[in-house]
């Protein structure tokens, strides 16, 4: 695997796991939202 490679690799692991937090927190603002009683897409 060339430095190239490697590089890419690791950036493409790293949006992975950008994604996987972003989906996490947006459904735990949803879970909440929910729980108290209001609508899931208000802020």
């Amino acid at each position: 695997m060339s430095g190239a490679e490697a590089a890419l690799l690791g950036v493409g692991i790293l949006c992975n796991a950008m994604q996987i937090l972003t989906f996490a927190k947006d459904s735990i603002h949803v879970y909440r939202n929910i729980c108290d009683g209001r609508a899931p897409g208000l802020n």
